[in-house]
């Protein structure tokens, strides 16, 4: 917890940014989809809470245990924009566990669910262009470095000394970082990175969302940029 603790208590402008995309989530995400089935507004605070979760973890400096929780909070928001654009498919993930028929159409369904709602989300007027490239550009990453063991999720912890006076060679995989290592502020950008992409996703659960909405999301991907640059370049 001492890595959580510095880095709340710090100056860091990664973590205020990430205050700033909280409070994002709760003032235009949340308060504009009343319009919305339960079930839809539920998934989309289930990916909202998984997000949530990702952070605490980021905090905690065990970097690569963050991305299996990004894959299933983009999973989640991407379910929710789903149903709100079929409406059959709300019934069909209600039912998905009423038995092994219902699993199986259940997941036929949404085995291309991320893949399916980058492609409709890229025909909305307001969205940027690339977003539907971006959104499984971000799916892949979340696997890669994280949800499936991977080499990348494993490579960039280990770390190798062939500089032993006893002649051997020590091989170590580091889980927890500090709260000034590269490997934690790197997954901290990765929270600003995937936090925006399911800002965007839930943002589309509804067919105008307010300017003032699409104006923070500019300004989020703009201070997002803008850290990136000032952190790694």
């Amino acid at each position: 917890m001492e890595t959580e603790k510095e880095l709340l208590e710090s100056e860091s402008p990664l973590v205020a940014a990430l205050r700033t995309y909280h409070d994002f989530f709760v003032e235009h995400v949340f308060s504009e989809q009343e319009r919305n089935s339960p079930v839809q507004c539920l998934l989309g605070m289930h990916a909202f809470m998984i997000y949530l979760g990702s952070l605490r973890v980021a905090f905690s400096g065990h970097a690569a245990a963050a991305f299996p929780l990004f894959r299933t909070a983009l999973e989640s928001a991407c379910y929710a924009f789903l149903i709100g654009e079929r409406e059959e498919l709300e019934s069909v993930w209600l039912s998905g566990n009423s038995s092994a028929k219902a699993l199986k159409s259940c997941r036929k369904a949404f085995t291309s669910a991320v893949k399916d709602a980058a492609v409709e989300i890229q025909k909305k007027s307001w969205v940027a262009e690339r977003t539907e490239e971006w959104i499984n550009e971000l799916y892949g990453a979340a696997i890669d470095f994280g949800a499936h063991p991977n080499p990348k999720s494993v490579w960039p912890y280990v770390d190798v000394n062939e500089d032993r006076d006893d002649g051997y060679v020590a091989v170590s995989l580091t889980s927890l970082y500090g709260a000034k290592a590269h490997a934690t502020s790197r997954c901290l950008v990765a929270c600003l990175d995937y936090g925006l992409l399911v800002a965007v996703i839930l943002a589309s659960c509804v067919d105008d969302p307010s300017e003032e909405a699409l104006l923070a999301i500019n300004e989020m991907n703009e201070l997002k940029e803008r850290l990136v640059r000032e952190c790694f370049e």
